[in-house]
């Protein structure tokens, strides 16, 4: 059933905003994912760190979740530890490696954040950069479509000029 009222469309203003609005989130994701990439992330422990308390934690699952089928695996590793009579539990990305040597019940070597004492890191576990390839690919092709993107702007505000 059709209504009498009718529906206008946006105006320019809001279209540029809703339009660079979400282009900024787009990219804000960019910067994070590249960040957890290459800098270790912000919810883990970094191991390198002088305030990186070392300690031991007892693993509770390691598991491994396969992707599709063009897509590796990726290996998974839950620990407990205890700070201050208190007790964390921690999930984390692995490699290989120490996915492959290390049982249900093991201790590992971890290190906890002094002032985060909930965020902790398996110690050799070098999984940085792991995606770098992905990441980097997806880099690139952000760059050639905001640059495209900007380059059919000016040319069309250009034509509108020249126009008026």
């Amino acid at each position: 059933m059709a209504s009498d009222a009718e529906i206008k469309p946006a105006s320019k203003g809001t279209a540029k905003l809703i339009i660079w609005g979400g282009l900024g989130i787009f990219l804000l994701g960019i910067v994070i994912w590249n960040y957890v990439t290459f800098a270790g992330g912000l919810w883990s422990a970094d191991a390198s760190s002088p305030d990186c308390i070392k300690t031991k934690g007892i693993v509770t699952d390691i598991h491994a979740a396969s992707g599709s089928r063009k897509t590796k695996e990726t290996y998974f590793l839950s620990f407990e530890y205890k700070v201050d009579g208190e007790t964390y539990d921690e999930k984390e990305q692995v490699t290989y490696t120490i996915y492959n040597r290390t049982r249900l019940g093991d201790e590992v070597e971890i290190c906890y954040m002094r002032d985060h004492h909930g965020r902790a890191a398996v110690i050799g576990n070098d999984i940085r950069g792991e995606h770098a390839f992905l990441v980097v690919i997806a880099d690139i092709a952000v760059i050639v479509v905001i640059v495209m993107l900007i380059r059919a702007w000016l040319k069309r505000r250009r034509k509108l000029t020249i126009d008026n």
